[in-house]
């Protein structure tokens, strides 16, 4: 599985985006964008990655949220698309108009492996999170999870999955803005620190 964070237009508000695809680009990978970015500059930074002999550029869109910042860009890869290409988001809104509607806990191929679609709504009703458990990778879109200060308050599904996500030693996450953040080294204290200050709780 391998990860690249798009360049994207600079001048203007966006989110990130990011190409996924497999190790070796082989036939039976699904290359897969999270998240498209505002404008059609998602076009451009896909150009010069290599995909795949014989393989579509983009098989899946997966939406974190249908925020314009994170979506905007759809309607571009749908215009430049030469191929059927999967949209998978939680959100029915016409203007995302999905294939698939993700479900809380749905398994979905995306490179060369398995992930595990969270329901995550303290964002936006419809955000998502991506986890590759096998590979402690998580894209977080929106979601919060670097909480520095007390007096925010979350509901017990969002307690649950962070402390679900910390018993999973993360060795990376994925934002939808900012720049990603690697090792458990990094990850763990951040964390548990967010845990603290929502809950009051010191963990381990």
């Amino acid at each position: 599985m391998r990860v690249e964070k798009l360049k994207l237009n600079p001048e203007i508000y966006t989110g990130n985006s990011y190409y996924i695809r497999g190790d070796y680009n082989i036939i039976d990978d699904v290359n897969t964008l999270i998240d498209t970015g505002t404008d059609d500059s998602v076009l451009k930074a896909l150009e010069p990655i290599y995909h795949g002999l014989g393989k579509k550029k983009v098989d899946l869109v997966i939406l974190t949220h249908e925020h314009f910042d994170h979506a905007g860009g759809l309607k571009y890869i749908r215009e430049a698309a030469t191929n059927e290409i999967q949209v998978l988001a939680f959100s029915e809104s016409p203007t995302i108009n999905p294939d698939i509607i993700a479900r809380d806990g749905m398994e979905i191929k995306v490179g060369d492996s398995i992930a595990t679609i969270l329901h995550v709504p303290s964002h936006s009703n419809d955000s998502i999170c991506i986890l590759f458990e096998k590979e402690r990778i998580l894209f977080s879109g929106d979601l919060t999870l670097d909480v520095y200060s007390k007096g925010y308050t979350y509901d017990d599904e969002f307690l649950i999955m962070l402390n679900n996500l910390i018993g999973m030693n993360l060795e990376a996450i994925y934002p939808g803005h900012g720049e990603p953040i690697f090792t458990a080294e990094k990850i763990q204290p951040m964390l548990k620190n967010t845990y603290y200050n929502v809950t009051g709780q010191l963990l381990d």
